[in-house]
């Protein structure tokens, strides 16, 4: 295995993203923006959320195809305001400041 991410903080920067695509290979990425998306799959930004927002699938997805090459992708905007990502965030913040209640003992 090609290890990418080695530490808690890679993992949250890495998932901590505002969109999921899966290719037309099956591949998954992950997206901080529609503009990120745009240069990858050749769909523009702009399409990309007017077919998210029309809801003619979900509130929250859609499947957009590239008219340049034709390929179809699935576009999923992710929930990141109740995520458990954030959970995880705020859990480690608390345990970075937390006051041992442990007695220390002094040689």
């Amino acid at each position: 295995m090609d290890v990418r991410i080695n530490t808690e903080d890679e993992m949250l920067d890495y998932v901590n993203k505002k969109y999921l695509v899966i290719y037309p290979d099956q591949t998954i990425k992950l997206y901080s923006s529609l503009r990120e998306i745009e240069k990858d799959t050749l769909i523009s930004s702009s399409s990309i959320c007017k077919k998210i927002s029309s809801m003619r699938y979900g509130n929250d997805w859609c499947i957009c195809i590239s008219k340049g090459t034709k390929y179809v992708f699935y576009i999923k905007k992710l929930d990141t305001s109740i995520s458990i990502i954030n959970e995880v965030i705020l859990e480690k913040n608390k345990s970075n400041n937390v006051v041992s209640s442990t007695p220390i003992q002094l040689s």
